[in-house]
C-alpha cells in the first residue's frame, strides 16, 4: 500500500472519535468484499495531486455494491465515473460540504434504517463490462497487436 505519513487512528484519537474508526490496515480482496457490502456509506479519498486519469480499482467495486459514496476527490475520470453511475456524492476538499454529505446521509439511515441493510451483493450491470479486467486486458491486447502490425 501507499504510505500516508500518518496513523489514521492516532489522527482519529486526537479529534475524539477514535472510538468510532478502525484502521483495517492490509486485507484480502475477499475480506474487503465483505467489509464493502456491510457498509451503509463507502468514503472514497484521493489527493489533488493525482492524475485526472486515476481510477481508483475499488471504486469499480464500490459502484457494483449499490452503497452510496461520499468520495473527497478531486475532479477527473473517477469523480466523472460516480456521477454518471448516481454512485454518490462528490465534495473535492470541502470539507463544509464533506460535513454536510456526513450529516445527511446519516440522518437519512436514522429516518430509514431499513434501506441500508439487508442483504447486499455486486450487481454487474451491462455498463460496468466495458470496466471489467478482461475488456481491459483485451484492449491492452489490441493496442500492442495494432503497434506490432505497424
Amino acid at each position: 500500500g501507499v504510505s500516508i505519513g500518518f496513523s489514521v487512528q492516532d489522527e482519529a484519537e486526537k479529534r475524539g472519535i477514535g472510538n468510532i474508526v478502525t484502521e483495517a490496515g492490509y486485507v484480502t480482496h475477499k475480506e474487503l468484499i465483505n467489509k464493502i457490502l456491510n457498509a451503509n456509506l463507502l468514503l472514497l479519498i484521493q489527493s489533488e495531486m493525482c492524475p485526472r486519469g486515476m481510477i481508483p480499482g475499488k471504486l469499480f467495486e464500490y459502484l457494483a455494491s449499490g452503497i452510496p459514496i461520499l468520495a473527497i476527490i478531486p475532479e477527473g475520470d473517477a469523480a466523472e465515473l460516480i456521477r454518471r453511475h448516481k454512485g454518490g456524492v462528490i465534495c473535492s476538499s470541502d470539507s463544509e460540504k464533506t460535513g454536510s454529505e456526513i450529516i445527511r446521509f446519516y440522518d437519512e439511515w436514522k429516518r430509514k434504517p431499513e434501506a441500508f441493510s439487508g442483504e447486499r451483493k455486486f450487481i454487474i450491470r451491462k455498463e460496468f463490462e466495458v470496466y471489467s479486467r478482461k475488456n481491459q486486458a483485451g484492449e491492452l491486447a489490441d493496442v500492442f497487436e495494432g503497434m506490432l502490425k505497424k
